[in-house]
């Protein structure tokens, strides 16, 4: 038989007379197991390769046996193949797997992958490393390669502000003022500010207390025009 060498990268050169670009990746979508009234069901996932100027690719991932109850559940998915990394603690390979999915598309599947990453990351030593990876993995959401639908923003938004809310305390926690005052950028939170001041001052960071202030100050400044705005356009109305 022949011998299998384990890869990080899937070779797919020989399939082309030219090099070709991929374009896009589109996973196939979870089977719903509960439709299906036989014993066995076909679990295999589907993962779609469109390439530039090129033909379009298919690759299957065989889900187990196909017997309900087996060891992949409902295929060998996106999600799933996200919990067996994180299992055997590659949690780079399962950030790079939910960075592959498309909140519009799979925003459950995403949010399940997205509380299963964070919840073990918070679960390990504090560390640069972990920071980054709690980062790059509410990117995926926070920071999207493409503006998410606003359906999307309103449906998932609150769950992953909770996440994004936990990774704030625990920039605090590790003192990595500079990446907290980033992200309270994103959530444009004067309580997150006002929290970032108070660490800060009481750490002798000046500097950076003054700037949490401002911002809590451009926040409610905002948010004051923005009420006379409307309160304006209400008298008008009347």
């Amino acid at each position: 038989s022949e011998d299998v060498v384990p890869s990080s990268v899937l070779d797919l050169s020989n399939y082309f007379a030219h090099p070709c670009n991929l374009a896009k990746l589109c996973w196939s979508r979870k089977p719903e197991m509960t439709e299906h009234l036989e014993k066995f069901a076909i679990t295999d996932s589907f993962l779609l390769l469109a390439f530039e100027n090129g033909p379009l690719g298919c690759l299957r991932l065989v889900g187990g046996t196909g017997l309900k109850g087996d060891v992949h559940t409902s295929g060998l998915t996106a999600d799933v193949l996200i919990h067996k990394y994180i299992s055997l603690n590659q949690v780079e390979k399962a950030i790079n797997i939910l960075l592959s999915l498309n909140w519009d598309t799979y925003g459950a599947m995403c949010l399940l992958s997205l509380h299963r990453i964070a919840n073990h990351v918070f679960k390990q030593p504090l560390g640069t490393e972990r920071e980054l990876q709690l980062q790059k993995a509410l990117g995926s959401f926070l920071v999207p390669v493409k503006p998410l639908c606003y359906e999307t923003e309103t449906e998932f938004g609150d769950q992953v502000n909770d996440i994004t809310l936990r990774f704030f305390h625990y920039l605090l926690r590790n003192k990595s003022y500079n990446k907290a005052f980033s992200l309270a950028i994103d959530i444009n939170d004067a309580d997150l500010f006002l929290k970032l001041h108070d660490k800060a001052k009481s750490d002798g960071d000046q500097e950076l207390a003054k700037e949490a202030l401002k911002k809590v100050d451009d926040i409610n400044r905002i948010c004051t025009d923005r009420s006379d705005s409307e309160h304006s356009l209400c008298s008008h109305s009347s």
